[in-house]
């Protein structure tokens, strides 16, 4: 008798193990999140950045406008001692001394003016428009007398010169003085102190690092404040593209390195209209940047603190999965020999069955056999034995019908 096939072995494989996908998911989870991170903080510090950029272009404007009030208000002044000799008759004009009168008042009046004085035709001062200290009164060759010689020219602004008498540095304004003819009479000049126009600037809170500059276009800084030792009169040449701005809109922006201190700084400065001057506003990036700087060491650590808790979990998740492989693993080996014991069963019963279908078949033919036998054994026995039973019977009678029996 065959023995039943076993079943089929199980093939199917089963679902992919997570764990074999969890490093890339993990690997794009925190890809994700660095980007969402480096994301936020760009915007962050553009954001930071741009609300710098509309400050320096406010406080820009703020400086444009109070220097230029205060050249408005020296051009009118000049303006007024400049009518008296396009306006009024020479023998209504005042007197020498009680014009040097005036202008020292006017030069007090302003609270920019270190001086104010008359140049004639000639380029000599007015007389008595000097204190008594020896000074040096011929200024013909001085560039704001020989502009206004040579032809009309409105106002005109120098650029930082540095005193013959006082030795001190000075910003030159000077305006044509015209006879009622319209010939050249000479020229009102007034002198404008650097000091005291920083005194204006040095309220304009710019914060840590930052710097408020008015400059001449060739470079010369004329104001600086905070001022620096020395700075008045230093020249720092504009680059050309920024210059090409402020020729083109008036308006420039960028970021530099100060020569004087190497702090890197976002600057927006303005071309004062009708002048050569340029006012400049410039804060330290680096303080611009200071609560982004605290708003990445925060991001910083939180997105570490979040990788690492992402990681460890991670970590255990593997541990786990290796865990449960192995225990599938063992479980695997413990069905395989299960089976394997069953497949070897089934051959054991198999052959079990066999011998015992070839003991049963033997013991039928014994049975047979004895059957043969025994059938055999009586009836050989059987004729012996009749015939020994009738003898006996016939004895038996005999002795029955005896005499005396």
């Amino acid at each position: 008798m065959k023995p039943p096939a076993p079943p089929p072995a199980d093939t199917d494989p089963g679902p992919v193990a997570p764990g074999s996908r969890l490093p890339l998911l993990v690997g794009l989870t925190l890809a994700a999140l660095l980007g969402i991170v480096a994301a936020t903080l760009a915007s962050s510090r553009a954001g930071y950045l741009h609300t710098a950029e509309i400050n320096n272009r406010n406080l820009s404007r703020l400086l444009q406008e109070q220097t230029e009030d205060v050249l408005h208000g020296i051009d009118a002044m000049l303006g007024g001692f400049c009518g008296l000799w396009a306006h009024v008759p020479p023998g209504r004009r005042p007197l020498p001394e009680e014009l040097n009168r005036m202008l020292q008042q006017n030069a007090q009046d302003n609270a920019y003016l270190r001086s104010l004085f008359i140049l004639h035709a000639r380029g000599i001062r007015l007389p008595g428009s000097q204190d008594d200290r020896k000074v040096i009164n011929d200024l013909h060759d001085r560039e704001y007398f020989r502009v206004h010689r040579d032809g009309e020219h409105g106002i005109y602004v120098s650029t930082l010169l540095l005193g013959r008498n006082t030795g001190r540095w000075g910003l030159m304004l000077s305006l044509r003085r015209s006879n009622p003819d319209g010939s050249f009479a000479g020229v009102v000049v007034a002198t404008l102190e650097p000091e005291l126009l920083e005194h204006t600037y040095d309220g304009i809170d710019v914060g840590p690092g930052g710097v408020i500059n008015l400059r001449h276009e060739d470079g010369s800084i004329t104001v600086r404040a905070p001022s620096i030792a020395g700075s008045i009169g230093h020249k720092v040449p504009w680059s050309a593209q920024f210059l090409e701005q402020l020729h083109g809109s008036g308006l420039a922006e960028g970021e530099t390195r100060s020569a004087l201190d190497q702090i890197v700084r976002l600057h927006t400065a303005r071309r004062i209209p009708g002048s050569p001057l340029v006012a400049s506003v410039a804060v330290s990036k680096a303080n611009v940047l200071e609560h982004w700087y605290h708003e990445v060491r925060a991001y910083g650590a939180a997105t570490c603190a979040v990788a690492l808790v992402i990681v460890l979990l991670t970590r255990q998740v593997q541990r786990d999965e290796a865990r449960r492989n192995r225990l599938l693993a063992t479980l695997g080996e413990r069905e395989a020999q299960v089976r394997q014991h069953r497949d070897h069963l089934q051959e054991l019963v198999a052959e079990r069955t066999n011998k015992l279908q070839g003991a049963l078949e033997a013991a039928e033919m014994a049975n047979r056999a004895k059957s043969e036998f025994l059938a055999n054994i009586s009836h050989k026995l059987r004729t012996p034995m009749h015939s020994i039973l009738a003898f006996a019977n016939l004895g038996l009678e005999r002795a029955a019908e005896a005499p005396g029996g």
